[in-house]
This record gives C-alpha cells, sequence and structure tokens, in this order.
C-alpha cells in the first residue's frame, strides 16, 4: 500500500524536477574542473588548465611552463570521465578550503571544481602541507596536461 502512495509521489518530483535523476545535471555531476598554479617567489610555474564535461578544454601558459599563451583541445582529445572518476575515487568534495595557510614562498595551487552549478574551490599554499587526496589529484593534472595535443589560440 505504501509503494503505491509513493510511487506517483517520486514519479511527480521527477517529472517537476524536483527529484535528482542519474545522469542529470541535477545529480550534482561533474561538469568543469580548473586547475591553477599561481606560482612562488622563485621559479615555480604558472598556468591554468580547465576541463569541461560538454566543450573544448582551455590552457594559459604564464610563466616557467612550456606553452605561454592560450591553448585549446577538444574534448575528444581527453576523456573527462577519467578526471571525474580520481575525483570521486579521493573523495575531492570531502577537501577543505585551504591548506597550509600562512606558508611563505611555496607553490600555491588552486583547484576548483564545479558540481551541480556550485563550485567548491580548495587552495594549497603549501605542497608539503597538502593532504594525499589533493596531491593525487595534481600529480594526475600535472601529467596529464603535456599529453594533449593543444592547438594554440590566435588572437
Amino acid at each position: 500500500m505504501k509503494t503505491l502512495i509513493i510511487l506517483p509521489i517520486i514519479f511527480a518530483l521527477v517529472v517537476t524536477g524536483s527529484f535528482p535523476v542519474y545522469g542529470s545535471q541535477q545529480n550534482n555531476e561533474i561538469t568543469e574542473v580548473t586547475f591553477e598554479r599561481k606560482g612562488c617567489n622563485g621559479f615555480c610555474p604558472v598556468d591554468i588548465v580547465a576541463f569541461h564535461r560538454n566543450s573544448s578544454h582551455t590552457y594559459t601558459g604564464i610563466r616557467y611552463v612550456d606553452r605561454i599563451g592560450s591553448y585549446q583541445a577538444d574534448q575528444r582529445e581527453y576523456k573527462f570521465d577519467v578526471l571525474v572518476k580520481v575525483l570521486e575515487r579521493v573523495n575531492s568534495a570531502d577537501l577543505n578550503e585551504d591548506y597550509g595557510r600562512g606558508t611563505f614562498d611555496a607553490q600555491v595551487i588552486t583547484l576548483r571544481v564545479t558540481r551541480g552549478g556550485k563550485s567548491k574551490i580548495v587552495t594549497s599554499y603549501d605542497p608539503e602541507r597538502m593532504p594525499v587526496e589533493l596531491v593525487i589529484i595534481s600529480s594526475f593534472i600535472e601529467n596529464v596536461v603535456p599529453k594533449i595535443r593543444w592547438k594554440k589560440i590566435v588572437q
């Protein structure tokens, strides 16, 4: 009897968009991941890479990196879902907003994960004090970026 009452309610919630449906953006699907290395007082790399679920990926090299300037890669060049699996395996949603605040002259990195229209931003001010989960994500992204066939954006 309870099932007969609950099923129409669930159906109504799904139809009206009030209930998350698996595979939809309402289900807090990750739609964008941005990784930024902001440098240090020395020769630390400065760049930004953004991976997008439904469009091309972008890379901007600013200082102390192999590619200087703006680049773009087709989504097929890199499987976004692989990155999402890494983020989910290490529970990126449970990371704190910052690590190592107050450290002087260390590489600063920022990870932004956009899920369901909301962004979670995690900043590390010191690679020595990052949790292992953030080290795994950073290493994964830093190893993937050079393998992508980037095309220079002519402006």
